[in-house]
């Protein structure tokens, strides 16, 4: 009853120009509000905006008396449409709906970029880990990767944690990322959660596909430090990155259900110093427990030319941000995950159903 008297409460006080359905999403066990015009715009100023939004992210040149370059209102105009789609005001909302709807119609926006979602306990190195990342694949010579994927612009989203006591947040792994966020082809941004269970933010799924029309080839999204129970990245991206801690449990730890089920990568982090053993110890156990516990990857089947790299378990790699070790062959990996995952249909299945 009291929910009843909410929504017709809501519904009365909404302008009658502009019907709005509203229905609950449920994510990581909170409910959030959403609304969804059976309309258009009820002004003209806000329907002006959503078109100039579009018109930048897509990248079209504009022939107006600003001296902003295209690559700079992209920016921009990427920025400002996140900030709608994680707005919790109704009426930005509604602007971002329409130019979510917008710009999937435009016939230019065809392309798709690669999602690769990082996970992982707090103080992991998952920021320094992007960063080491991000600057490798960058500084790629692409005239010797032109057969594989070699993206020349990537897009880092990062949530953060919010107060439970007062509601802000700090946004501190732009500043973690500092070399790599004054880069000319890098997009670096700060979220917060508001509140949600998880590791993501309400709308991460909505700013990726954002980054995407703004012809990102590749989107990292990285989650707020997580358990073992916070699974809700594998719904957002196309492949799953599970970071580890050396020495970060015994024997049983990498047997547990939960996050470890869904990984499709597992990388132990910090390998190298005094830690390199211990890192080294810690991937051998994963590696026994990931024998047991998952199946064959069902994206290594459909890929004739590459069968001896047929593995019974994800990969478990070894990789130090601090240093770079295993950077290059982590990498290698993921474009291989992505190759195999585009033959055999495995992305566009998962794609699909992230839609649904």
């Amino acid at each position: 009853m009291v929910v009843l008297r909410y929504l017709k409460k809501q519904c009365i006080a909404a302008p009658s120009s502009c019907h709005r359905i509203f229905h609950h999403d449920c994510i990581g066990g909170s409910f959030i509000k959403r609304t969804v015009s059976s309309s258009s715009l009820s002004k003209d100023d806000d329907q002006k905006t959503v078109d100039r939004l579009a018109h930048d992210i897509l990248g079209k040149p504009r022939f107006d008396k600003d001296g902003d370059s295209t690559t700079m209102r992209q920016r921009i105009a990427l920025s400002k449409s996140i900030t709608l789609v994680e707005s919790k005001s109704n009426e930005k909302r509604l602007m971002a709906d329409s130019l979510l709807a917008q710009l999937r119609n435009d016939p230019s926006s065809s392309r798709r970029a690669f999602r690769l979602g990082i996970a992982g306990p707090p103080g992991v190195g998952k920021s320094s880990l992007i960063e080491a990342l991000a600057l490798h694949i960058l500084e790629l010579d692409k005239n010797k990767h032109e057969t594989s994927f070699c993206p020349e612009k990537i897009a880092v989203l990062c949530i953060d944690p919010s107060s439970h006591v007062t509601g802000g947040s700090i946004l501190g792994d732009k500043t973690r990322m500092s070399r790599l966020s004054y880069h000319p082809n890098a997009y670096v941004r700060p979220s917060p959660t508001s509140g949600c269970l998880g590791g993501l933010g309400a709308y991460t799924y909505d700013a990726a596909t954002l980054c995407e029309f703004a012809n990102y080839e590749l989107t990292i999204i990285e989650t707020v430090g997580v358990g073992q129970t916070e699974v809700e990245l594998a719904n957002c991206c196309d492949l799953f990155l599970l970071l580890l801690a050396p020495g970060g449990g015994d024997e049983l730890q990498g047997s547990k259900k939960g996050i470890v089920e869904v990984a499709d990568f597992l990388v132990v982090n910090k390998a190298d110093g005094q830690l390199h053993d211990t890192a080294r110890k810690t991937a051998n156990e994963y590696k026994k427990a990931m024998g047991l516990l998952r199946k064959p990857p069902r994206w290594w089947g459909s890929d004739e030319n590459d069968c001896s790299n047929h593995t019974k378990s994800p990969p478990v790699l070894l990789v130090s941000a601090r240093t770079g070790i295993g950077i290059t062959e982590l990498w290698d990996e993921i474009v291989k995950f992505r190759r195999n995952g585009e033959i055999s249909g495995y992305i566009h299945k998962k794609r699909l159903l992230q839609r649904r």
